[in-house]
């Protein structure tokens, strides 16, 4: 590479000099490919061109002789190097390199040892509630936000892949339903169960992917293995290690990564899909114990290599792409395979402007196009003539040093208030003292947004900090296609503005606009259709706050619209045959769901809702 380079600069200067010195030119690339191929004599040579500017301009000078100095450069690092020389500046690389590896292994080995104190430090609490507690091995789970709460018979806590084998046999012999549960970062009820509860935060570790069954074609993508139950953030540390990163992101790190993939999670950025499609194999244990591991019909294994007595090899569109987003339903996901991309950096910029200002630039489509990621803020309420709102542009900018601009103090205020317990309780309170001021509290919000630079590693940019919001405000958000969602949008405002005319009811926030690329997922949320996902959050305390989102969602169905799965859904089910309409695949999802959740076992009150599950009362 560092010949490549040399090359190229001789070329670049020889451009610039007359047609009578090119045999200069000639002499000094035939000498380096001849005397200067040892790697140490390349680097050398290109640190004296760097810090000998004179030289370098003597080189350009339109004379006959211009290269005379570049030969002699050439001359004096080719001769300055003895074969003793040379071998000990091997020995220091080797040694450099060897140093950075052991770094990078006691970082890895100093993050599975915090996961393992974790996990002790879990088992040891686990242990003393259950002395305290009358109930056995009974105890209330309830999600992050405390929206979903229930008593499981028995709650799991596996390490392995064979510990979760066990468990779903146990529960199919006994007839009792099983879910997995992460973080508890979902809002809706896609965890819940009152029968065998298992907790993922055990299947934690990055597997070490076997590359000798994969096909020829895959061997040069990024991939990483993992299991399934490591969140993000613990994902983006053993990534920035092996020197890859997620391609896109969601505005928070504290899920585990299965759960982001089960209910379709995404960041935002229209050339860019959501967390599922970044899965090209899966490892899945379903009814009886049976484990699976699921691929698409031109999956990255090699079936003539693959040997594994355990774990059947299915390559299959329909199994593939029901199971990526299935919300727990068919199974219980062990591990993934991951295609990444290499470390890079992002530019992070907000500005203010105004919906009719905005709406023409998304009528128009550049704006979305042009940036990789882009969203925008809008409050739902008029203040000095026009609705205020927020664009933010993320891209790709040369790998830095240091981070610059707002890192480590974005939304400084926000985080401030954050931090206080009672704050949430203050913002409601003065919500509900004086909702009239309402529009005018979410614009002076939204203004200290505002952020003209921040760059640094792709993922603390992409990580919004929206794990304290998440436990003091809900959201609904829904997905529609490109032609609907600035309709939708303006039907948001208009619903807004009449709530609060009618009732005094009023959102707390401004609303989002992200926008995520299709996706081949048969119940993603983007299925089939470049999407704009659209998020309306609210103070959990806000008076109201229940009916006015349920008012939201039912009335943007009739934009095509899509509601996330790990949101608020409480209020969607599967009465009209709504979720058919919705999603041009379902049946063909419904015919994987009844191949591997046969005998019901990963039902619950959800997939009962929704419509996935048969009941029948009197069979």
């Amino acid at each position: 590479m560092l010949k490549n380079l040399l090359t190229g600069i001789i070329v670049l200067l020889g451009g610039l000099v007359k047609s009578k010195a090119r045999r200069d030119i000639d002499r000094l690339m035939s000498r380096l490919q001849q005397e200067s191929c040892d790697d140490e004599v390349q680097e050398a040579l290109f640190a004296r061109m760097v810090e000998s500017p004179d030289q370098m301009e003597k080189a350009v000078a339109p004379q006959a002789t211009a290269y005379q100095p570049m030969d002699e450069m050439l001359s004096a690092t080719v001769t300055a190097f003895t074969p003793e020389e040379r071998g000990q500046r091997r020995v220091q690389r080797k040694s450099i390199r060897e140093q950075k590896r052991q770094a990078r292994k006691d970082r890895k080995n100093a993050r599975r040892e915090a996961r393992k104190q974790k996990r002790a430090e879990r088992q040891e609490a686990r242990e003393e509630q259950l002395e305290k507690s009358n109930t056995g091995k009974r105890h209330t789970w309830q999600n992050a936000i405390k929206s979903q709460t229930v008593q499981p018979l028995q709650i799991f806590y596996p390490e392995s892949l064979e510990a979760i084998i066990d468990i779903v046999e146990e529960a199919t012999e006994l007839g009792v339903k099983v879910r997995a549960v992460g973080s508890g970062h979902s809002a809706s009820d896609v965890a819940v169960t009152s029968d065998f509860l298992v907790y993922t935060h055990g299947i934690d570790e990055p597997l070490s992917l076997d590359q000798s069954v994969l096909t020829e074609a895959a061997r040069s993508l990024h991939l990483f293995e993992t299991e399934a139950g490591i969140t993000v953030r613990e994902l983006n540390g053993e990534l920035e290690d092996a020197g890859l990163a997620l391609p896109n992101a969601g505005g928070s790190d504290v899920q585990t990564l299965m759960g982001a993939i089960a209910t379709a999670t995404h960041g935002s950025g229209l050339g860019l899909g959501s967390y599922p499609d970044l899965v090209r194999s899966l490892i899945l244990v379903s009814t009886d114990g049976e484990v699976y591991r699921i691929e698409p019909s031109n999956g990255i294994t090699d079936a003539t290599k693959y040997k594994d007595p355990d774990i059947t090899l299915v390559q299959d569109d329909d199994w593939f792409y029901s199971t990526l987003v299935s919300m727990g339903s068919m199974g219980i996901v062990y591990s993934v395979i991951l295609e990444l991309v290499p470390t890079y950096w992002l530019h992070e910029s907000r500005e203010r402007s105004t919906w009719s200002q905005v709406k023409p630039l998304l009528e128009e489509g550049s704006i979305i196009r042009e940036n990789e990621h882009f969203e925008v803020y809008i409050n739902p309420y008029i203040t000095d003539g026009d609705h205020t709102c927020i664009l933010t542009k993320r891209n790709k900018v040369r790998v830095e040093s240091k981070p610059s601009g707002a890192a480590g103090r974005r939304n400084f205020l926000s985080g401030l208030l954050l931090s206080f317990k009672l704050t949430p309780k203050v913002i409601a309170q003065m919500f509900r003292l004086i909702p009239h001021k309402t529009p005018q509290f979410i614009d002076r919000a939204m203004r200290s947004l505002e952020d003209e630079d921040y760059v640094d590693k792709s993922y603390k940019v992409l990580n919004q900090g929206l794990k304290q919001v998440k436990t003091i405000g809900t959201a609904i958000e829904i997905g529609f296609s490109m032609d609907q969602y600035i309709p939708a949008a303006e039907k948001i405002m208009e619903i807004a503005e009449q709530r609060a005319l009618i009732g005094c009811q009023y959102l707390t926030s401004p609303f989002a606009l992200r926008f995520v690329k299709a996706s081949p997922a048969y119940l993603s949320m983007m299925h089939g259709r470049d999407t704009c996902m659209i998020e309306i959050p609210t103070l959990t305390q806000s008076l109201g706050r229940e009916d006015i989102l349920t008012h939201f969602q039912e009335s943007l169905y009739a934009f095509g619209g899509r509601p996330h799965w790990g949101l608020e859904t409480d209020q969607l089910t599967g009465s009209n045959d709504l979720i058919r309409k919705m999603y041009p695949a379902y049946d063909r999802f419904m015919a994987v769901y009844r191949k591997l959740n046969h005998k019901g076992t990963f039902n619950n009150t959800f997939t009962d809702r929704v419509g996935f599950s048969a009941i029948d009362y009197f069979g």
